[in-house]
């Protein structure tokens, strides 16, 4: 009976290591001197006002049928990352993975789900698509 319980608890425990891992994080990017914000982002980001002086990039990321160490693995490896590109007073935000193969284990393929909120400052108005304006003299 004890080697019945033994085995499937540890059955249970390596069930448990493949389900759904999820993480996120926030970058913040200061806006000193920025006119003009341009977002060349992975996928479509949803844009939310703030009354913040920085820019801050929310990252949730969900992996089904993966592990927290496969996560870690691409959340470290910069798989999510966001770069600047600063030209005078304009601020390109932009992923650095822009293809994002898909995630295999060797239970198969992963289901990646990213969701990404910019949060944008009060005194930023869009001008155009994932382009915004300082509105004042700040």
């Amino acid at each position: 009976m004890k080697k019945w319980i033994i085995f499937f608890a540890g059955l249970w425990w390596s069930c448990s290591l493949w389900g759904q891992a999820q993480t996120s994080f926030h970058e913040i990017f200061p806006l000193d001197s920025v006119k003009m914000i341009q977002l060349d982002l992975y996928d479509e980001p949803e844009i939310k006002p703030w009354p913040g002086n920085n820019i801050m990039i929310e990252t949730k990321v969900k992996l089904y049928d993966a592990s927290e160490v496969i996560l870690d693995h691409f959340v470290e490896g910069g798989r999510y990352k966001v770069e600047t590109v600063m030209v005078e007073d304009q601020l390109t935000l932009l992923s650095v993975d822009k293809e994002r193969k898909t995630i295999k284990t060797k239970h198969g393929e992963c289901f990646e789900e990213v969701k990404t909120v910019v949060y944008m400052p009060e005194n930023f108005t869009e001008s155009g698509t994932y382009q915004y304006l300082r509105s004042d003299d700040n």
